[in-house]
């Protein structure tokens, strides 16, 4: 089969010279910047008439409902629940949103809520306090279901299908070896993941009791192989394939034969299919190289595609299309402005601006380029770059991206541009072990954490150094999750070298963090033993902890920010509070906040603002003066609209420790208040 490339216009992106010539960011990118009213997430309904998407509301993003035909009314969903939303989906039907919300403050124990499209709350059709639930699909062949994977504690999940209006649930699998199962048009189990010992895992077809096997990978083929549409006959199933090549494989697969058919052989990651909506067929397939790309497979869509992609906008993403496929919704993608939403009718060739005055005019952002240099061994590495207004060596911040198993991209991002905004230089490295630049690439970084992988940001610094990007004296490293890990790292391994570091929900203890991994989640489990290290064996139990920051926490003198969501499920905040108490022990200059309502990661706004507001502070003291916007003070009513906990070091951020003084004075000022409201009534 003949593919057709359609390669991105070269103008989302400015080379690493125009960077410092455009304009400014504006004054009022600060820290309110990180939580404006940007549009995530849309969906076209499959009758056309409403788009659903994600959005800022009282304090956190919720989904809000638009009419396609009356823009302008539009109103946030009463879902029922207050957490963080995962995802979401549309009824076959039409006649409600289906909301995957986290139940817990940042515990991911997603329940399912379906919402109805005529007004009214949502209801909970995943009641119960323990377990946690997955979207899976919806279909136009049992338009009143969903599909969804439930999973209780230490089990694994089964595939529910619930009446969207009744909440009655049907169980369909009894599964004891899956950690993962899809479904067919039908919403019958077809397909399943069987996760092995060494971290890979086996692709099996389901069909009725019986099943086969489809596809069996290693480990360093696992991320990169799974399904991403089967026919409405369930004759085939379309799949990535990375145990072939570098990058995955795109192939059809017979589900009673085994015959394979190449779809597509690339030479970069496939980031998105686009499938005809009635046969699943694969149409399109967007890549995600350094410049994103279609390859067009079915001559239907070559022209839409192509005249998107000439409007000059950005990348087009089809993000859904109606049942009859004549109209398209388009996420246009750029790195000077957020994501830009369209509709496009296929027959007129009209591209419609939507969901632009819901997101609120967009500050003029800097441009972010992307750069390329060599690791000390001779690796190829790559990243992207925003450089301040002002010319000459800068302050410089390195972003450490999170994971490891995932990468940085060429596209709108409120960090980088707050940052850049403040003065300093931002650079983002796609190290050793990130996805993305293929399957080698990839295991370069087993057992590599703290070592190589480590080795690819330092190098970073060099590069930015020896090319006048970056002053040697103000530099500082910053990350979240893997990203907090490496920040730790780095400042335990080579105190001199930053002037700050900020670590955002990061691990300090490699040993525990796998081992309690293994014991909550056995596929992740498995993969963190065999690319970490194996805390079940004397040789891998001593490598993680010789690369744990939490034994060479004596070594720490760099001044450090930590912050850290109480209910983090992944890194637990023990990781934090461990760290902490080294710390405190050894006299390290160091700030640790607690959000007691977050997890993983901060999604209230609140909370959101206060930390980046406080995180300002420390990089202005610590960075020294910047020729960008001064940072945003740090106040009583800040603090008030967050739930932070300062659990030590408020002294290290300027005006931290007066602004904790008038919130907690505030709050008693309150209580005192009311106290006596209540006694006399």
């Amino acid at each position: 089969m003949t593919a057709i490339a359609l390669a991105a216009p070269p103008l989302v992106a400015a080379r690493p010279a125009e960077a410092a010539q455009a304009a400014p960011a504006p004054a009022e990118a600060g820290p309110e910047l990180m939580v404006r009213d940007r549009v995530t997430d849309a969906k076209l309904s499959p009758d056309g008439n409403w788009i659903s998407y994600l959005a800022p509301h009282g304090g956190t993003r919720t989904i809000w409902l638009a009419d396609r035909h009356h823009p302008g009314n539009r109103r946030p969903l009463d879902i029922g629940g207050s957490g963080r939303i995962a995802n979401h989906l549309w009824s076959a039907d039409s006649r409600f949103v289906l909301v995957a919300q986290d139940a817990t403050g940042g515990g991911e124990r997603h329940h399912v809520y379906a919402v109805p499209v005529a007004g009214g709350a949502g209801r909970d059709l995943t009641p119960g306090p323990d377990l946690k639930a997955q979207l899976i699909a919806t279909s136009n062949t049992a338009p009143g279901l969903v599909s969804t994977l439930i999973t209780l504690p230490r089990q694994p999940p089964n595939l529910v299908n619930i009446d969207i209006a009744t909440g009655v649930q049907t169980q369909t699998t009894e599964n004891r070896q899956y950690g993962w199962i899809g479904v067919d048009n039908d919403l019958a189990p077809r397909i399943a993941i069987r996760p092995l010992p060494d971290g890979g895992g086996e692709w099996r077809w389901l069909a009725g009791k019986d099943s086969h096997s489809l596809l069996v990978m290693g480990a360093a083929d696992f991320a990169g192989s799974k399904p991403l549409a089967i026919a409405t006959d369930g004759g085939w199933v379309v799949m990535q394939d990375a145990t072939a090549g570098d990058f995955p494989t795109l192939v059809k697969i017979d589900t009673t034969t085994g015959a394979r058919q190449v779809l597509l052989r690339p030479d970069q990651e496939i980031a998105s299919v686009l499938l005809e909506q009635h046969s699943r067929e694969v149409q399109a397939v967007a890549l995600d190289g350094p410049t994103p790309e279609w390859r067009v497979l079915d001559p239907a869509v070559a022209e839409p595609l192509a005249d998107l992609q000439a409007r000059g906008l950005g990348f087009p993403q089809v993000r859904g299309r109606t049942d009859k496929g004549t109209l398209w919704l388009v996420c246009f993608t750029a790195t000077v402005r957020p994501e830009a939403w369209y509709l496009y009718d296929t027959k007129t060739r009209a591209l419609t601006s939507v969901l632009a005055d819901a997101a609120g005019e967009a500050p003029a952002g800097r441009p972010m380029a992307p750069v390329a240099f060599t690791a000390r061994d001779g690796l190829p590495l790559s990243g992207y770059l925003t450089r301040p207004a002002q010319a000459g060596a800068a302050p410089l911040v390195l972003l450490v991206h999170g994971g490891p198993w995932e990468r940085d991209r060429l596209n709108w991002n409120p960090l980088h541009q707050w940052l850049s905004g403040q003065g300093y230089a931002v650079l983002s490295v796609n190290y050793r072990g990130s996805t993305g630049f293929g399957k080698a690439f990839t295991a370069a970084g087993d057992r590599q954490w703290g070592a190589k992988m480590q080795d690819d940001l330092f190098d970073a610094v060099s590069w930015a150094v020896d090319q006048g990007i970056a002053d040697p004296k103000r530099l500082c490293i910053m990350g979240g999750s893997y990203g907090g890990y490496a920040t730790l790292n780095a400042i335990a391994t080579q105190p001199q070298r930053f002037a700050c570091a900020i670590d955002i929900v990061g691990t300090s203890d490699l040993v525990s963090f796998v081992e309690d991994t293994i014991n909550e989640n056995k596929a992740l489990g498995g993969r963190l033993r065999s690319s970490v290290g194996d805390p079940a064996t004397p040789e891998g139990r001593a490598l993680l902890a010789e690369r744990s920051p939490l034994n060479r926490a004596d070594r720490i003198r760099t001044p450090l920010l930590i912050a850290h969501g109480a209910n983090d499920p992944r890194a637990h905040v023990e990781q934090s509070d461990r760290l902490a108490e080294k710390l405190r022990e050894h006299q390290s200059p160091y700030t640790y906040l607690v959000f007691p309502d977050e997890g993983h990661s901060f999604g209230k706004a609140g909370n959101i603002v206060a930390f980046y507001t406080i995180a300002g502070q420390f990089l202005a003291r610590h960075l020294g003066p910047a020729a960008g916007a001064p940072p945003a003070p740090l106040t009583g009513a800040l603090l008030a609209r967050s739930s932070v906990e300062i659990r030590d070091g408020a002294d290290r951020v300027p005006g931290l420790a007066a602004a904790q003084a008038a919130r907690a004075a505030t709050q008693t000022e309150t209580a005192r208040a009311a106290a006596q409201t209540e006694a006399g009534r």
